[in-house]
């Protein structure tokens, strides 16, 4: 097999991975984690094409997702998303407004899908959602209230975040790429051989029936029976052995998810049944893909990603993904990545120097596994 040289693109989609996994176990650094990601796909696509910095993107994802469940993965997905896009832009010397535009309309449609889905599946509708903004701002007294002023003042929400945040890739990268350390090949740390995964037929099958029964029929029914059969399939397999950082995150989440469905309720915008359902839905939803990855382990997630991409034809991102290492490796080197980055002084310019050097030696010095 050809030897992959330092700091090529299967060093930068490695780089991702940690960078991403590290994002969503600090969820309070969210976005600043998941810059040393984004710096690493941006270069990837800058200097091996737009499609290999998509095929890096989308195997960091799946490193991420395989290693501790589909739970948080929103946080580094935005700039899985827009980073690629935004480093081959700048390679080809496309000016800043371009650049800005490109990655804050991949933003934006990301924030755009996660608000519909939010609306519908854990609020209830967009008479639920404009009945407890309405009911917000009838307390505040500061806001007009009606639909209008609800989704105008959401759509405009998520602008100015969105503005901010691509502001911030956009200055990162350009400070990235014109400060990128030309470090010699460093001898590599010990390579672990990767761990062939099966395929997880039948805790696939059991998610989507869940999934599908959930989302096509709300009812008390439904969701004690959703709720007894991830319980019986958490005792009766490996599942409830996972770790707490599958567990864990996945718990944090449906707390959150059902909390949020339950707040309309709470201020009385909408009747506590139907929120109730709602919650413990939302909850189920997450829980439920949390135990798939706990019962299929870290191969099982990565040989569906695997063959999910040989499917979709995505062969670039198929292969990126076999030559990644496992998981042996990468968690210890995301939080070694938290605990380097927590050192800096709490300044943008070090922190951005201390972000890019990190990228650029952890990519220089890794081999794939046999």
């Amino acid at each position: 097999m050809r030897e992959e040289p330092p700091g090529s693109l299967l060093g930068l989609a490695h780089v991702a991975s940690c960078s991403f996994l590290a994002s969503r176990l600090a969820p309070s650094l969210q976005f600043w984690a998941a810059l040393g990601g984004g710096v690493a796909l941006a270069r990837a696509a800058a200097t091996h094409g737009v499609r290999a910095g998509y095929g890096a993107s989308a195997a960091a994802i799946v490193q991420t997702v395989a290693l501790i469940g589909p739970a948080r993965v929103n946080g580094p997905l935005t700039q899985a998303l827009n980073a690629p896009a935004m480093g081959s832009l700048q390679a080809r010397g496309a000016p800043r407004a371009v650049r800005l535009g490109a990655g804050l309309a991949i933003r934006l449609a990301h924030y755009a899908v996660l608000n519909v889905l939010f609306v519908v599946v854990v609020v209830g509708g967009l008479d639920e959602y404009v009945a407890t903004y309405d009911r917000i701002a009838g307390f505040l007294r500061v806001l007009p209230q009606g639909q209008a002023w609800a989704v105008g003042l959401t759509i405009a929400g998520g602008v100015a975040f969105a503005l901010f945040y691509t502001t911030v890739q956009l200055l990162v990268y350009e400070r990235a790429f014109a400060a990128w350390p030309d470090l010699p090949a460093a001898e590599p740390e010990r390579v672990v051989p990767s761990v062939a995964g099966r395929l997880p037929v039948v805790p696939l099958l059991v998610v989507a029936a869940v999934w599908i029964a959930l989302l096509a029929a709300l009812s008390w029914a439904m969701v004690a029976a959703a709720a007894g059969l991830l319980g019986v399939a958490t005792l009766v397999t490996r599942a409830w052995r996972a770790g707490r950082d599958v567990w864990g995150i996945g718990l944090v989440l449906a707390l959150g998810l059902a909390i949020s469905a339950m707040g309309p309720a709470i201020i009385g915008a909408v009747e506590v049944d139907g929120a109730a359902q709602r919650a413990l839905r939302a909850a189920l939803l997450v829980l439920s893909a949390t135990w798939l990855r706990a019962v299929a382990g870290a191969p099982g997630m990565r040989e569906t990603a695997r063959r999910a991409l040989r499917v979709s034809r995505a062969r670039e991102a198929a292969r990126i993904t076999e030559r990644l290492e496992s998981d042996q490796r990468l968690l210890p080197a995301a939080r070694a990545f938290l605990d380097e980055i927590g050192e800096v002084p709490q300044r943008p310019g070090p922190l951005v120097d201390a972000l890019v050097a990190w990228v650029a030696s952890e990519a220089a010095v890794y081999r794939p596994p046999q």
